[in-house]
């Protein structure tokens, strides 16, 4: 036998069984493989059924070995759950879904976005809670998620749980619902210059009726459905309005925040038929659902007259032919107006529906004229504020030319007074500089404008302002120098406002100019600027 042919043909045999161990070794792990998969697939169908969640916050659970956890509510029901580990996902955050097992255990984070209902925040309190408006005057307070915390503001809108106690996120309002939003104003009658004698006939009017109900009911007087505040732009009516508001809100049994709903007049002009209508029915709608809660909820009306306006006037597309009707349907109807106030603001009182303004409407008719050079003096007072740094050269002397000399015992009223002084003088000068405006009367007469005829809070309001910003440039380019508002930056803006005023050519209807300056608008035929 050949021991050569014997061997090579075994080792042809072993090579062939090596082939083969390798080809089912192949097919082994091919098997292998295909039994995992069909093991995990079977897994899943036989796995108990997956609930979805919603975290309240993230807690460390009570037992160390437990590890992290959070705190859930699943249908309802608060529950406090570990997370499954490893935990491979980012942290968990309030609001945020989850996907929880048949075993109780958090196993993933589900993206999916927060629901619930749309609430308006009455109130943010001191440690971050927010006050909802609920339903038939009912509030609930719940917490806000750490993105909202000081991001949110009263009268906003927010997207909150109500069973979780959060507030997710803010919910940007449309124009409509904007006006629906209640703004809880802080202003004081203190902060009003130069309008005493009209603030004592607001407060006979509004607050006594808060203040005395018994007195009221006994005498069988009820108390007044709306005011009218009209006069010339930029006199403070927007500021008496939000007064009336605060000071509603501090009086009466029981003292609380008032309610300020602000409409300007053109906000609810719409080219749809019907709209402007849905709008009124909506804004008294809030304002007693609002009253429900005790406050006093005041309405008001700025710019009236571009949405009351006299029915059939011809001068616009007679919106007003429905307007007015809802509105006088809101303030007449079977629905009490019971701690609602309207306030209604017009530069153009004339143009008012009478039915508007008749007594049982708007009771009071309050005129808010220009200041006087004293009341004008009292607003700059306001305006300037205690903490304004004064120049030192202010300090004691005599102002040219006036011939009132102020002590130096008292620096800063020295000061205060000597600034008061020049701008109650430049006001009232009446000369070329601070000439306006030429004005031709219908009866061929002519008289001059002057700023003084032609002040207001605004005015003044800007002055001091622009003063202000003098002296801080002043400030900026000598630093090292002590430095305050003084005479010469109150002379500047003084002159910058004389200056722009001028340069604002009047109307080429010169009745409606002189109508909205509270002048007679029937005896001016023409106005000229002299600047």
């Amino acid at each position: 036998m050949n021991a050569g042919g014997d061997c090579a043909q075994l080792k042809a045999q072993i090579r062939g069984f090596e082939a083969r161990t390798r080809e089912l070794e192949a097919a082994l792990r091919m098997a292998k493989a295909r039994l995992e998969d069909q093991k995990q697939a079977l897994e899943k169908y036989v796995a108990g059924p997956f609930t979805l969640a919603t975290v309240i916050k993230p807690v460390e659970m009570p037992a160390a070995e437990m590890g992290s956890g959070a705190l859930v509510s699943i249908n309802g029901r608060t529950q406090l759950l570990p997370l499954a580990t490893p935990w491979t996902y980012p942290p968990l955050q309030a609001s945020k879904k989850v996907l929880v097992s048949a075993e109780s255990v958090i196993v993933s984070p589900c993206e999916q976005p927060p629901t619930g209902q749309v609430f308006a925040v009455s109130e943010v309190l001191d440690d971050g809670q927010l006050l909802l408006a609920y339903q038939s005057g009912v509030n609930v307070l719940v917490e806000a998620v750490p993105e909202l915390c000081g991001a949110v503001k009263a009268g906003q809108c927010v997207l909150a749980d109500p069973a979780l106690g959060l507030a997710y996120r803010v919910i940007e309002q449309g124009r409509v619902e904007q006006l629906l939003s209640p703004e809880v104003p802080h202003v004081s009658y203190e902060e009003i210059g130069g309008l005493g004698p009209q603030i004592e006939k607001i407060k006979d009017a509004i607050e006594l009726p808060f203040l005395h109900p018994d007195l009221y009911k006994r005498y069988g007087l009820k108390p007044p459905k709306g005011i009218l505040l009209y006069g010339p732009p930029g006199c403070g009516k927007t500021l008496i309005a939000k007064a009336v508001a605060t000071s509603l809100g501090g009086r009466g049994s029981h003292p609380a925040n008032a309610y300020f709903l602000s409409v300007k007049g053109p906000e609810l002009l719409s080219r749809f038929v019907g709209e402007s209508e849905r709008q009124i029915r909506a804004l008294f709608s809030r304002a007693r659902e609002l009253a429900e809660t005790g406050r006093p909820v005041v309405i008001f009306f700025d710019e009236m007259e571009s949405l009351f306006r006299v029915r059939g006037s011809g001068v616009s597309s007679d919106v007003e032919t429905t307007v007015v009707p809802q509105l006088l349907a809101e303030i007449d109807g079977v629905e009490q107006l019971d701690n609602v106030i309207l306030i209604g603001a017009s530069n153009r009182e004339d143009m008012l529906d009478p039915a508007v303004t008749r007594p049982g409407r708007l009771d009071v008719k309050i005129r808010i004229d220009r200041p006087s050079i004293q009341a004008a003096g009292d607003i700059f007072e306001i305006h300037l504020g205690l903490t304004t740094p004064l120049a030192p050269c202010l300090t004691g002397g005599t102002l040219k030319g006036r011939g009132s000399a102020f002590a130096v015992g008292d620096e800063t009223q020295s000061s205060r007074a000597l600034l008061r002084s020049h701008l109650e003088v430049r006001l009232a000068e009446r000369s070329p500089k601070t000439a306006l405006y030429l004005v031709e009367l219908a009866d061929g007469g002519r008289m001059e404008l002057y700023v003084g005829d032609l002040l207001s809070g605004a005015m003044i309001a800007s002055i001091v302002e622009r003063a202000k910003k003098e002296a801080i440039k002043d400030h900026l380019l000598n630093p090292s120098t002590l430095q305050g508002l003084s005479v010469a930056h109150l002379d500047a803006a003084i002159d910058l406002e004389i200056q722009e005023m001028a340069q604002l050519r009047p109307s080429l209807e010169a009745s409606q100019w002189a109508g909205l300056l509270g002048l007679d608008a029937t005896k001016v035929s023409r106005a000229v600027p002299l600047g």
